[in-house]
């Protein structure tokens, strides 16, 4: 796994920046985050969660949760005819 440390150190070696003269830590540290931020908005992380449904109406989710993909429901005809 890669820390972020040595992605900093990374890219500032592929912009010839090793020695912090041109941009500083900080900066290369900011960038390497915002660019993770992104990615991770085009690429999330998929959870499947399952949850055993009762008569109530609302759920917690996972801590992080962007956007519901899909929802199934296996045993709808059970559901249904109960």
């Amino acid at each position: 796994m890669t820390t972020l440390q040595s992605l900093i150190n990374s890219c500032e070696s592929h912009l010839g920046d090793d020695a912090d003269a041109t941009w500083t830590t900080v900066d290369s540290e900011q960038w390497c985050r915002d660019a993770i931020s992104d990615y991770s908005l085009h690429f999330p992380r998929v959870f499947d969660q399952t949850i055993n449904c009762s008569d109530i109406s609302e759920y917690d989710l996972q801590a992080g949760f962007l956007d519901v993909i899909s929802v199934e429901c296996p045993n709808a005809a059970i559901l249904l005819n109960s």
